[in-house]
């Protein structure tokens, strides 16, 4: 499994948006970070909860001036039910991930159980890029539980820019 160091290029990793259109998740942004929340998908209630937190927040990290995006592997109309049923109706969702592009970032795969999930899926990651998508820092998980709070993600993101901390982890 791949592992992304600090300041290493992302994977040039296109997905589908919603309600239309694409993005290359590493692409260049004019934003001073891009935070990437790659998320279970639609049948994972603890993404509900977070992916809703996530849309509270939208506005501190606007005013931070950091893009957000939640990017599962789901199929379109999954993708679009989680953002309708979950209220999040300003939160940029992207679809379709496919399950190498999603080792490529060192996500782990799980495999469906039951008819409610899919075949396969990513679990949960966050991924924080500079502007020229090399990575900042991230958080990997193998479960959907004990994600960091989006609270708390907000003050930290504070605290990164007013203090230009810089990226650790980079030996």
């Amino acid at each position: 499994m791949n592992r992304i160091k600090p300041l290493d290029k992302t994977p040039s990793t296109t997905v589908e948006l919603l309600p239309g259109g694409q993005t290359d998740l590493s692409a260049w942004t004019q934003a001073r970070f891009k935070i990437i929340f790659f998320y279970r998908g639609y049948h994972c209630p603890v993404c509900r909860l977070y992916l809703h937190d996530i849309q509270v927040k939208l506005n501190d990290f606007r005013q931070m001036n950091i893009e957000v995006i939640a990017v599962s592997c789901d199929t379109a109309e999954r993708a679009a039910l989680a953002r309708d049923e979950w209220h999040m109706p300003d939160l940029t969702i992207g679809y379709g991930m496919d399950p190498d592009s999603a080792r490529e970032w060192g996500l782990y795969l799980s495999d469906g159980r039951g008819n409610l999930e899919p075949d396969l899926f990513s679990e949960p990651g966050i991924f924080i890029l500079n502007s020229d998508g090399t990575l900042y820092a991230s958080v990997i998980q193998t479960m959907p539980f004990s994600r960091p709070s989006i609270e708390q993600l907000v003050k930290d993101m504070r605290y990164i820019i007013e203090n230009d901390y810089p990226p650790r982890g980079t030996h």
